[in-house]
């Protein structure tokens, strides 16, 4: 964005060049022609004594000089105008190839964080996979751990009520 604000002040900063000089070529030129005029107009008083003769072939002479400096004026601004056109395509292409490049840039980009999520969703995918697999085998041990304990718990106590049994039938042996 801020390369757009610079390349249009830019492009106004080259209009308000080509209109100065344009500007200047027609004050130019126009100075010439009214110099011209007071030249030609002082010799036609001077001449007018001289005859109508001279004084037709002077008319003729500055009128000549005036679109011979109108003419150069016309040309001037003319070139002015396609050098200011030829530069105003060249920052268009310029401008064109750079809004290019930034596009394949915003692409290339898009692309990488695409990439990155995929791959960050994959190494997710496969913590919880991990995780779950931990739990599964956490839960079975402890599963195993219970159901030995009960085990463990059941024989004991079959232990002990088998040693109580053994005890009350040697007692119940004794009383009778």
């Amino acid at each position: 964005m801020a390369s757009s604000r610079v390349e249009n002040t830019q492009i106004q900063q080259i209009q308000e060049a080509y209109d100065r000089k344009k500007q200047e070529v027609a004050e130019r030129g126009e100075e010439r022609v009214s110099n011209t005029q007071k030249y030609y107009q002082e010799q036609e008083k001077k001449i007018a004594k001289s005859g109508n003769a001279t004084v037709n072939h002077i008319k003729k002479i500055n009128q000549e000089r005036i679109e011979q400096t109108q003419e150069y004026s016309d040309n001037q601004a003319k070139i002015h105008q396609k050098r200011l056109r030829k530069e105003n395509e060249n920052y268009k292409e310029i401008q064109s190839e750079h809004n290019e490049i930034i596009n394949s840039q915003k692409e290339s980009y898009s692309k990488e964080q695409i990439a990155l999520k995929e791959k960050q969703a994959r190494n997710i995918q496969a913590t919880q996979e991990k995780m779950a697999e931990q739990s599964q085998s956490i839960q079975n041990r402890y599963n195993d751990s219970i159901s030995d304990i009960e085990k463990k718990g059941n024989k004991a106590q079959n232990e002990e009520r088998a040693k109580i049994a053994l005890e009350t039938e040697a007692v119940r042996h004794k009383n009778k």
